[in-house]
């Protein structure tokens, strides 16, 4: 909290900011971490005010107030390592509320390359790409709610051989080609499953 009363753009002060939010996302308590933050100016960094307010939005979250935790999360910008995730989360929101366009929209920035802000990924790291199986993994279920099967298999089909969501890839891929009457294909993707 010392590091906090020094100049935004300081090394250590942007140390501070990041673990304090870590800090919070691991605790069952987000709103002490934000009273702490509050003491940043709205003249720091973008990608530490991103920071924040993922973490705004996922107490708001925590709290049963999404609609809050939407304003905050599209408060951050794709310099902030949280951008994914907070446009994924704003995805499910959207889609829990029956705007599935909205959703759509949202889960294509993070899933298709050419949508997603191109420093995104750098800022993002590994969890970046995490994020993004698990996009494709949103816009396949959308695809699936609308019976839109073929979008649907498209967008398991991109989630990628090496991830930890291939699993649920195909079998969703499965059920929606058996949902499609094309039972050749849905056996092929549970033996691929298999």
């Amino acid at each position: 909290l010392r590091l906090l009363k020094g100049d935004p753009k300081d090394i250590w002060y942007r140390r501070a900011v990041r673990s304090l939010v870590d800090f919070g996302l691991e605790s069952d308590e987000p709103d002490t971490f934000l009273k702490d933050l509050s003491s940043v100016p709205a003249s720091a960094p973008a990608e530490l005010r991103g920071d924040i307010a993922y973490l705004a939005g996922r107490a708001d979250e925590r709290k049963k107030d999404p609609d809050a935790a939407l304003v905050e999360y599209a408060k951050v910008t794709p310099r902030s390592r949280f951008w994914a995730q907070a446009t994924y989360l704003a995805g499910l929101i959207h889609v829990e509320h029956g705007q599935l366009k909205k959703g759509e929209n949202l889960f294509c920035k993070v899933a298709d390359p050419k949508q997603t802000p191109k420093k995104a990924p750098l800022f993002g790291g590994n969890d970046f790409f995490r994020v993004r199986d698990l996009a494709r993994l949103a816009l396949g279920r959308v695809a699936h709610e609308q019976f839109r099967f073929d979008d649907a298999r498209y967008y398991y089909y991109l989630v990628p051989q090496d991830s930890d969501h291939l699993p649920e890839a195909l079998y969703e891929a499965a059920t929606s080609r058996y949902e499609a009457k094309d039972y050749e294909g849905a056996r092929e993707l549970m033996d691929q499953f298999k």
